[in-house]
Order: C-alpha cells, then sequence, then structure tokens
C-alpha cells in the first residue's frame, strides 16, 4: 500500500496550495480533517485513489460547489461531512459504502440520488436538510442491529441509521428500501410527498 499524503489530498481536491494549513492529519489514526475551504472538484477521482486504503476522511463546515458524481463504484474510505454545505446534485447511485459514513448538519440545496445504493456500516444524516428532492430507492442499509438488549429505557438508544431531526424540503422517497438495522426518523420533518412503498425495516428491537 502506497503512502497518502497531505500534498495527494491537496491535488485531488484541487485545492489552493495556501489553504494547505486547514487541513490536519492525525497520523496515527490515518485520519484527514479539511475545514472551512470550498471544494469545486469531483470527489470521484480522490475516492479511486483511496479505494485500497484505511483513511478517515473528514470535511468539517466545507462547501461543494460542483456535482458530485460517486455511482457505480466501492467506496471503502471513512467519509464523515459535518456542517457542509453541497450547492450542485450529489448523486451515488449503485454506490456501494463499505465503511461508515455521516453527513451530519449538513445542507443539500440540490437533488440527491442514493438510488440502489448500499451502506454496509453504520449511516448518519442527522440534523440535515435536503432542500429538493431526495430519492433513496431499492437503497440497502445492510449495519445489524449490534445490541439487540438496548433499549430506549436505559437511554443509551442507538441507531445504525440515523435521520433524526432532518429536514426533506422536497420528494422524498424511500420506495423498496431495506434496513437491516434500527432506524431513528424522530422530529424529522416531510414538508412535500413522502413514500416507503414495500419498505423493509427488518430489525426486531
Amino acid at each position: 500500500m502506497s503512502e497518502f499524503s497531505i500534498d495527494k489530498l491537496i491535488e485531488l481536491l484541487g485545492i489552493d496550495e495556501n489553504n494547505k494549513i486547514n487541513i490536519n492529519e492525525e497520523k496515527k489514526e490515518k485520519k484527514y480533517t479539511i475545514i472551512d475551504i470550498e471544494i469545486k472538484s469531483n470527489l470521484l477521482q480522490l475516492l479511486f485513489e483511496l479505494r485500497d486504503k484505511e483513511i478517515i476522511l473528514e470535511f468539517f463546515r466545507c462547501t461543494f460547489s460542483s456535482t458530485i458524481l460517486l455511482s457505480n463504484m466501492p467506496i471503502s474510505t471513512q467519509l464523515i461531512f459535518s456542517d457542509c454545505f453541497f450547492k450542485k446534485p450529489f448523486t451515488a447511485r449503485n454506490t456501494i459504502f463499505n465503511n461508515k459514513i455521516q453527513f451530519s448538519y449538513c445542507i443539500f440545496e440540490n437533488n440527491v440520488d442514493f438510488s440502489s445504493a448500499t451502506f454496509k456500516e453504520k449511516v448518519d444524516f442527522s440534523v440535515s436538510r435536503f432542500t429538493s428532492e431526495a430519492r433513496f430507492i431499492e437503497t440497502k442499509f445492510l449495519a445489524e442491529v449490534l445490541d439487540k438488549d438496548n433499549n430506549k429505557d436505559t437511554g443509551n438508544q442507538t441507531y445504525e441509521n440515523n435521520f433524526r431531526e432532518v429536514y426533506f424540503g422536497g420528494d422524498t422517497s424511500f420506495d423498496s428500501a431495506e434496513f437491516s438495522g434500527k432506524v431513528d426518523f424522530n422530529t424529522s420533518r416531510f414538508t412535500s410527498e413522502a413514500r416507503f412503498i414495500e419498505t423493509k425495516f427488518l430489525a426486531e428491537v
């Protein structure tokens, strides 16, 4: 496995060299955090480069000004998007996410499409806003229930699929989606059409 570096990350993201100070590297965890930067490139080339590397990639308060197209590819990198703004469409049709993925406190200004995608680990969209159409048609959420004895009475309830406090402003579809683990839609808002036709919730707890 070849080494990965901040310089390579800057190259693949098309970031100005002057913004290098906005990228933190935690070598022990193999984690890179990109803070307060506008990303103008598609993430496809970066994630293809990272396909065989055990790296955590975190974007914090970043703006993505280009269309993101990740369709038909496996992604093994652990991705964290926190307080990020996506201006253009985000498409990940038929994409396989082999690691955890998080979109917390994010805003999607345009269409989002995760149709036929597969999430093998935990998914977190908590407190995010979908202002346009959101499609999770035939999406598979495969993270299994880790603690079947865990319940709300203990105050320690955890969810493998977290959609807590999410705002869905456009038409939303989870038609034929499959959730293997627990799902949290607590205090989420659907202000337009919401479809859950033939959606499967398989967790017993």
